[in-house]
């Protein structure tokens, strides 16, 4: 048995793409996408890969004591000791926000995370216009 396999095919793993080229992996991923199975249900799923970058920078909190900026270690729930899930990352001089998929998402200077598209705007923070987020 293809434990791998049987961990993308039941939705509770991602395919690393960076590190394998297995195009059964891939194939049974996207089903899983198409159907909206297992973590795929969640609108903007994380990749491990992308949460662990997120949990080493900041995270950009509106209307937070620290002038919108903590870091991700203070964000905790009392009952779920994970911090939030990092969708964007905004650039602190561009004041623009990008998707995981652009280009530019792991620029030196993105070092503001944001949840969602509405808390990087809300930030101040604009779309960037290459992955317009």
């Amino acid at each position: 048995m293809d434990v791998n396999a049987e961990l993308v095919r039941a939705d509770y793993a991602w395919h690393y793409r960076k590190y394998s080229k297995n195009a059964s992996l891939q194939r049974l991923e996207d089903e899983a996408k198409m159907a909206r199975r297992g973590l795929w249900v969640d609108p903007n799923p994380v990749p491990p890969w992308e949460y662990l970058k997120g949990r080493r920078i900041s995270v950009a909190i509106p209307g937070s004591i620290t002038g919108g900026i903590v870091s991700l270690a203070q964000i905790t729930n009392a009952e779920n000791p994970l911090p939030v899930q990092a969708v964007y990352h905004g650039n602190v001089k561009s004041q623009k926000f990008h998707r995981p998929s652009c280009s530019v998402y792991d620029c030196k200077n993105c070092t503001a995370v944001f949840r969602n598209r509405e808390d990087a705007i809300n930030a101040g923070y604009e779309p960037c216009r290459m992955c317009n987020p």
